[in-house]
């Protein structure tokens, strides 16, 4: 499971998540978890393994981990 961190061009918010969860909606589509907007951009590759745990976790500081 690959994961990239997104940021969403509404709300903000910064999150990562694996793209595949969100591929029955489209190819490159991926959902801000905040405030449910499709308008995200990838940022950056995160890690290729995560814990269910570490998918679409929302950054509230806006700081860049």
């Amino acid at each position: 499971m690959a994961i990239y961190e997104y940021e969403c061009k509404d709300c903000d918010a910064r999150f990562e998540t694996d793209p595949e969860i969100f591929k029955d909606l489209g190819e490159d589509v991926v959902v801000c978890p905040e405030c449910g907007s499709l308008e995200t951009v990838k940022i950056s590759f995160v890690s290729g393994k995560a814990r269910p745990s570490q998918v679409c976790i929302p950054s509230t500081t806006g700081v860049p981990r």
